[in-house]
């Protein structure tokens, strides 16, 4: 984050859960569940660079670390693997088992005064938003789109090319 402070680079953080991974782990065991767990883990190494860190953050919980990384990028990044597990397939012996998972995302600016655990908090208010509004979803700031409709004016053209006369 101070890093993030001195360069002016983003950084973004997604915390993952698995969702109703305790019914899971009471129905098919906790062996099930170390296999949904890698499982998962492997579904995240491979949605991401070299460059982004990911690891587990408590028992179904997986914290993923994007540098250099807008929300825009990590929204997509976090929309790209709710995808990936929801459409996985975990076969276990005879039993195909489908998973969710709900994502919480947001990004860290320059100048943004969060310590790193207030930072992690807001990360995971919306994860929790994102179980209570049912599950298998990403939750996060709201990336407004950009009207391409809009005209820009002739004074706004010229203060954008360094054009601009009083």
């Amino acid at each position: 984050m101070e890093r993030t402070r001195r360069a002016t680079q983003p950084l973004s953080l997604i915390i993952l859960d698995i969702d109703h991974f305790k019914q899971f782990n009471d129905r098919w065991g906790h062996e099930l569940g170390n296999q949904a767990l890698i499982h998962v883990a492997q579904l995240i190494a491979v949605a991401i660079r070299k460059l982004d860190f990911a690891c587990r953050f408590g028992g179904e919980e997986f914290a993923i670390v994007l540098p250099n990384t807008d929300l825009y990028q990590a929204n997509n990044v976090a929309e790209r693997l709710r995808f990936s597990i929801a459409n996985s397939v975990l076969e276990v012996g005879n039993n195909l088992i489908y998973l969710t998972a709900s994502l919480g995302v947001d990004e860290f600016k320059a100048t943004d005064t969060d310590s790193p655990q207030g930072f992690i908090e807001r990360v995971d208010a919306w994860l929790y938003q994102a179980k209570y509004a049912g599950r298998n979803l990403v939750k996060g700031p709201t990336i407004l789109p950009v009207d391409t409709t809009t005209n820009v004016t002739a004074d706004e053209k010229e203060a954008l090319f360094g054009t601009f006369h009083d």
